[in-house]
């Protein structure tokens, strides 16, 4: 799933709004996974780039977890301090050069996230998280 910036968009905006620390960690979690070694093998070149951390396992019990709490998590809520001004709005979630107003990218991809995880865990699967 490609979640182009804007879940980190929202975290950098989370942060900087000092949002509930546990919606901070709860986003980070769904896209940086849980550390182990679960994966290990993965951790090479063809398909980890070194870009950020190497790939990690989420496993069907804590992807349970993670969707449960992105469901209880109100995006409106979470944005109801996100500046009305396009540029500043976009500032705020760290994103320069940002064309438009980022509110409907942030709310669309992190809708996104919240299917995929509801999906992931109602079909008990785990799942590989990587940035690349």
């Amino acid at each position: 799933m490609d979640l182009d910036w804007a879940i980190w968009g929202l975290i950098w905006f989370c942060q900087r709004m000092q949002i509930e620390e546990q919606c901070i960690q709860n986003l980070q979690r769904s896209i940086s996974g849980d550390s182990g070694d679960d994966v290990e093998f993965l951790d090479h070149p063809e398909v980890y780039d070194g870009f950020d951390a190497p790939p990690a396992l989420i496993a069907p019990a804590a992807v349970a977890e993670v969707a449960r709490d992105l469901a209880a998590m109100d995006i409106d809520d979470m944005l109801s301090h996100l500046p009305a001004d396009s540029f500043a709005a976009a500032e705020a979630c760290g994103f320069r050069g940002f064309n438009g107003h980022p509110r409907t990218y942030l709310v669309e991809h992190f809708a996104l996230l919240q299917s995929f995880y509801r999906v992931a865990s109602q079909r008990g699967l785990a799942v590989v998280a990587w940035i690349d």
